[in-house]
């Protein structure tokens, strides 16, 4: 802020700032903002986002899949799942060594151990991300532990979700399965 008897010695149009508005941005911003609310953009990601927690944590409690998924966690439709792997020792410690504790869809509670002869997956995030690509679905992953990141538009139909899901599903399924054989 500055006071009138300063701003009124600046020449019109020789301030400007990063912070400064013009026509054409703050038009943008207005039609953006109109898109979100005429086309129920937040209903759906409130929506999707919970179609798309639930087909993870269905993965999630896969008895073939459960050992090998630590978390499913996020906002919205930015969630991550992460990977129990022997190269994110940190975390893999705690999952193989004891029990957690996870919180069904439904709000139940249940202790998950992880048996002790699966074999921990190296590098299972970026192979599961691989695969992915192979099908079709682009995924993240993270560099600090084993993470997929799932990051859709926030106008993703459920019959995009659902596919985008499948196909990760059998992807996870794919490299434990391989992953088995090779042991």
């Amino acid at each position: 802020m500055a006071s009138s008897s300063l701003t009124s010695q600046i020449i019109p149009g020789s301030l400007g700032g990063t912070y400064a508005g013009n026509v054409v941005s703050c038009a943008a911003a207005t039609a953006v903002v109109d898109t979100m609310h005429s086309e129920n953009v937040i209903a759906n990601v409130s929506a999707r986002s919970n179609d798309l927690f639930s087909a993870l944590n269905g993965l999630r409690y896969d008895p073939a899949l459960n050992p090998h998924i630590l978390d499913v966690r996020g906002k919205g439709l930015m969630i991550a799942v992460e990977f129990a792997s022997p190269s994110s020792p940190g975390r893999t410690a705690r999952s193989a060594a004891s029990p957690r504790l996870n919180v069904g869809i439904d709000g139940t509670y249940s202790q998950v151990h992880t048996p002790k002869d699966v074999q921990l997956i190296p590098g299972l995030a970026t192979k599961v991300t691989k695969k992915c690509a192979e099908k079709g679905l682009l995924l993240l992953t993270t560099s600090a532990y084993e993470v997929v990141r799932f990051i859709p538009p926030l106008n993703i139909t459920k019959e995009e979700l659902l596919e985008g899901t499948k196909i990760f599903g059998d992807a996870l399924r794919e490299v434990v399965k391989e992953s088995a054989a090779a042991a």
